[in-house]
């Protein structure tokens, strides 16, 4: 699962995002957090811009796309409440320390939440896909999985790649169904090695 964004989606900015770790599959203590964690979207030069549902950067998710997703049965997610201010197009971004800027009075939609995905599962079957090596990782040009050691999890971050999200086809056909326009899926090969 990857975000494609058409272009009247605004731009997002992370104002507390910092260094959370949202890659590993572990779960965060939210205790350590500033909630709810806060972004900007800037608006298009040419007026508003719309916010698209999933911008995978940020692990920024719209409910809509929560709720059909944990429609679908999926229930390893630990949800961030956040919040967005929409900021004019010229309005630059300093060091905020996780505050709205004073002079930003845009409105603030609380409709969107961060999403962090527990559970990093090693399941690519290395000889079947063509991958590179990529720092301490696999950058894959063909993903070829193996189901059996998925423990059955419909969305989980792919331990070789934990850029690489990979969902169920339950999960992707309800996704699919929904019609986001701004959710990029593509399938996955399986291998038939136990």
């Amino acid at each position: 699962m990857d975000s494609e964004l058409s272009p009247e989606v605004g731009h997002v900015d992370a104002l507390t995002l910092g260094f959370i770790d949202l890659q590993s599959g572990g779960k965060i203590d939210e205790n350590e957090l500033e909630l709810p964690l806060r972004f900007t979207v800037m608006d298009k030069p040419w007026g508003g811009s719309r916010i698209a549902d999933y911008y995978s950067g940020s692990d920024l998710w719209s409910k809509r796309l929560l709720s059909i997703v944990q429609s679908a049965g999926v229930d390893n997610l630990q949800v961030l409440p956040a919040e967005i201010m929409k900021v004019p197009a010229d309005f630059e971004l300093g060091e905020q320390g996780g505050t709205f800027p004073p002079e930003a009075t845009g409105e603030v939609v609380r409709d969107w939440v961060v999403v962090n995905i527990v559970g990093s599962v090693s399941c690519a079957d290395v000889g079947a896909s063509d991958s590179s090596p990529l720092a301490d990782v696999s950058y894959f040009h063909k993903l070829v999985v193996s189901p059996a050691q998925t423990g059955g999890l419909k969305i989980f971050r792919l331990a070789e790649c934990p850029g690489d999200i990979i969902v169920s086809k339950e999960v992707a056909e309800a996704i699919t169904a929904a019609n986001f326009t701004d959710v990029s899926l593509e399938p996955l090969e399986e291998s038939s090695a136990e």
